[in-house]
């Protein structure tokens, strides 16, 4: 595939699904761990007849999921689920988020 922006840094432990939106496919990716840097950025990538782009969204509602590495996430025709996750100390997380898919257009 073909990237059509500056690469992005290594990540590791985020959280990732997957959907087919508006005739394209798009994933989205969740937080995770730059070296130890635990991230709170989502990432949506845009796939298009062998290409990519991508925009990252920090913060982007006043209410906004706190950084975190390996929770879970699903995608459903309603929004984009998340769940749980660990912090930087290693405290576990029980929190749900819902963000919705128009919110990223």
């Amino acid at each position: 595939l073909v990237n059509t922006k500056k690469p992005l840094n290594a990540r590791r432990y985020h959280s990732a699904t997957f959907c087919a939106k508006n005739a394209n496919e798009v994933l989205y990716v969740f937080g995770g761990l730059q070296s130890m840097k635990v991230l709170n950025d989502l990432l949506v990538f845009v796939f298009d007849n062998g290409s990519y782009e991508y925009s990252v969204y920090q913060n982007e509602r006043e209410e906004w999921p706190s950084e975190r590495f390996m929770g879970t996430m699903v995608t459903t025709n309603n929004g984009i689920w998340m769940f749980g996750g660990l912090s930087l100390q290693n405290r576990a997380l029980n929190d749900f988020w819902k963000m919705e898919h128009d919110i990223f257009d």
